[in-house]
């Protein structure tokens, strides 16, 4: 990951787990992941939005639904969510990779696990983001929590 010294703080897994709890607000739709994402002013640590998977009508991910809830200004943000943000999608609408950086403000990205090997080859979101210099950051720990809301799924694979 582009900062392995970066520590993660107990803050850090309070917002990991909102976005944990996010990812089992989710329909359990038999082909889609369910996922769960939180954003933060990373100057106040506050949390600023919340989203999950097809939250909004239609085939949405969980970090369009919150950054879409951002209106006017563009504070500086860190991002949690519970699967590595998306850099391809078979809908051809705009990758959750894509929306982070057009955001323009994002600090860092964590992340709880990485896609199974079995639904997508060669994942590129680590280094496509840290090309346009957003850490991303891997909460260690938390994969089979983030897993959990996708059994249904992984079963199948």
């Amino acid at each position: 990951m582009s900062d392995a010294k970066l520590e993660i703080t107990d803050e850090d897994i309070r917002f990991f787990e909102v976005a944990l709890q996010e990812a089992k607000k989710c329909e359990n739709v038999e082909t889609a992941f369910n996922v769960g994402c939180v954003i933060v002013d990373a100057l106040t640590n506050k949390v600023l939005t919340t989203g999950y998977s097809r939250e909004i009508e239609g085939n949405t991910h969980a970090e369009e639904n919150a950054l879409n809830k951002l209106h006017g200004s563009r504070p500086r943000i860190k991002l949690y969510t519970t699967m590595i943000p998306c850099t391809k999608r078979l809908s051809g609408n705009k990758t959750c990779a894509e929306r982070i950086v057009e955001y323009g403000n994002v600090e860092t990205v964590y992340f709880g696990t990485p896609e199974p090997e079995n639904f997508v080859v060669n994942d590129t979101c680590v280094g496509f983001l840290e090309k346009h210099e957003i850490r991303v950051v891997q909460i260690v720990g938390f994969q089979n929590d983030s897993l959990e809301a996708n059994r249904h799924l992984l079963k199948k694979g």
